[in-house]
């Protein structure tokens, strides 16, 4: 019984149930073109120059592949891996989950340390079978980010609270820095840190000290964000990057997805049974005036809500952007929880959260059969061409198949196959193979011979014609 009040054995339970299909490619369904992106990168850095400022990936036609993007640390630890072991799809799932579930721990830690060890344990289970469950195992910078944020946050209190030396101060400038530089919005668990700030016990020093860290673990991210991903973008010409919206247009677009945007926290964040949680804790915390726990939500909140208006449109329409404030719904479930005096009931609403949620998200844990012949692409592929060939594929805009067929080229849409323009950058472009997945369309590029055909692919002979 002791065992099961333990966090680090749920902890380490769910990072094992966690490992179930962990090799598997990035072939489910739910954002495989997030991973396939950053598994683009991390290869790139293994089989052409392993230079961070630099990140490469493989869909923009015989242009320049580098790109600007979010800092690729977590790409780059991918191809440490693959430099000891050999290239693998999976090591990212791995690093990710690694992070995520040491990071619950430290989630865990700073609500102890804070509030107490009940709260603390129910927040930190909320938390494992949130969106988080399914999430932390993509090979995807934002949970890998807003944990190291969430880590760093812990020892930025430390410093503050308990002991301001130097080990504390490194560990939260360090990884808030890599945190944040992983994935910028991961900054705004720092907004908890006013609150210390503003307590008169701390001394004066304490806070110059932490108040100059915190600056300058931003000034990194303030570089690659606002200067170095611009520059690349428009030296190299690869816009790919989403930087955000102007504010205003932001606000318009999330009121006109207003449906779509409340969905993120009532649906997808902690299933619907979390968030009715949720929304009564909240309510339960305003009668009993609760300050403490009503000054974080409303703080956190405030900030977040900025970065849901400068997201825009994607907010409502991609479910990863509500990761960040996922831990932030779990410690108000938490403390909800421990107001039931009955401790059995609210171990039933923990296991209820669970079910829901890990019913909801168990399918990422498995491919499809409809998705396993792109696997055989590669293959298919090096009997007619060479790596180093350029080639252009169906099912733009995600390059899922062109990281699957391990060549640089186009992606295209149907609607580019009669497309004079498009077919004139493909002939003088250098492309050699047009490759048609069936599944997307079957439709044929007239004129071009076909070398190649079976139930999933057809490939078309275009010629290299590139200009000299």
């Amino acid at each position: 019984m002791k065992t099961l009040k333990d966090i680090r054995f749920w902890i380490i339970l769910f990072f094992l149930v966690r490992l179930f299909n962990i090799v598997q490619p990035p072939l489910e369904i739910a954002h495989n073109w997030r991973q396939v992106t950053g598994n683009m990168v991390a290869r790139n850095f293994y089989e052409v120059e392993a230079n961070l400022l630099y990140p490469r990936l493989d869909f923009n036609g015989n242009d320049s592949p580098i790109a600007g993007m979010e800092f690729p640390v977590m790409n780059y630890v991918h191809y440490l891996m693959a430099e000891l072991f050999g290239y693998a799809h999976w090591y990212g799932r791995l690093i990710n989950l690694i992070l995520a579930s040491l990071s619950i721990f430290y989630f865990f830690k700073i609500i102890r340390r804070y509030f107490n060890q009940e709260h603390a344990f129910n927040a930190a289970m909320v938390l494992i079978f949130s969106l988080w469950f399914s999430y932390s195992r993509k090979a995807m910078p934002d949970i890998f980010s807003i944990s190291l944020c969430l880590i760093s946050l812990y020892y930025g209190l430390r410093f503050l609270y308990d002991r301001p030396n130097i080990k504390n101060g490194l560990l939260f400038f360090v990884l808030g820095c890599i945190g944040v530089l992983s994935k910028i919005p991961s900054a705004f668990v720092f907004a908890v840190l006013l609150i210390p700030f503003l307590d008169r016990k701390i001394e004066l020093n304490r806070k110059v000290v932490s108040g100059i860290l915190s600056i300058c673990l931003l000034v990194p991210s303030l570089w690659w964000y606002f200067a170095w991903v611009p520059y690349l973008t428009e030296t190299y010409g690869f816009d790919h990057y989403f930087m955000g919206d102007p504010f205003i247009q932001g606000v318009g677009e999330v009121f006109a997805n207003l449906g779509d945007t409340f969905k993120k926290f009532y649906a997808d964040a902690l299933g619907y049974f979390g968030f009715i949680l949720f929304v009564l804790s909240v309510g339960y915390a305003i009668k009993l005036r609760k300050t403490s726990l009503l000054y974080i939500l409303g703080l956190l909140s405030l900030v977040f809500l900025v970065f849901i208006f400068k997201s825009g449109y994607n907010f409502p329409h991609h479910s990863y952007y509500i990761l960040p404030f996922v831990p932030v719904m779990a410690f108000v479930i938490g403390w909800g929880l421990t107001q039931i005096k009955r401790k059995e009931v609210a171990y039933i609403l923990l296991a209820l959260i669970a079910v829901e949620n890990i019913a909801n998200q168990q399918h990422d844990f498995f491919t499809k059969e409809s998705e396993k012949h792109k696997l055989g692409l590669e293959q298919i592929l090096d009997q007619y061409s060479d790596q180093s060939d350029l080639i252009a594929i169906s099912g733009a805009p995600n390059p899922q198949e062109m990281y699957f067929a391990h060549r640089k080229g186009w992606i295209f849409t149907e609607s580019e196959v009669n497309n004079e323009e498009f077919l004139t950058k493909l002939k003088y472009g250098g492309c050699k193979l047009i490759v048609v997945n069936r599944h997307h369309f079957d439709r044929r590029f007239e004129g071009f011979e076909i070398i190649y055909e079976d139930e999933n692919y057809r490939l078309q002979y275009i010629g290299l014609q590139a200009n000299d």
